[in-house]
């Protein structure tokens, strides 16, 4: 077990670090942010299924409440994305929608980040 989440955190860390740098260097040149989207859609699959492997561990871990957290709110996150596509005529303030649907997935994986290395402190 003990093994298991410390390659789980190095991954995480390998895969964030260049998501983190590629979100500040958008900021100063939007032309970036397409790589951001692809390192993205990397991580939020690997943080996902992470977060399903340590499931696995659930008798062992004292942060499992976090665990479900996160993946009730990934759950929630996917849904709401559902319902906006389905009710986007209906909405009068997409734009604002569309910004927090831009920002939650990197507050997801900055809370996914924290759970591992929580995680891995408590082994």
């Amino acid at each position: 077990m003990k093994n298991n989440i410390s390659i789980l955190t190095w991954l995480n860390r390998l895969i964030i670090v260049p998501f983190m740098i590629s979100l500040l260097i958008s900021i100063l040149d939007s032309s970036y942010l397409f790589y951001s989207l692809y390192i993205a859609f990397a991580l939020g699959c690997f943080q996902f299924f992470s977060s399903l492997i340590t499931l696995f561990y659930h008798k062992k871990l004292k942060n499992f409440k976090l665990i479900l957290i996160y993946l009730l709110s990934v759950g929630l996150y996917f849904f709401c994305v559902f319902l906006f596509f389905e009710f986007e005529r209906h909405i009068t303030f997409k734009d604002a929608v569309i910004i927090f649907f831009w920002f939650a997935p990197i507050t997801l994986s900055i809370f996914w980040t924290y759970i591992l290395e929580s995680i891995k402190k408590e082994l």
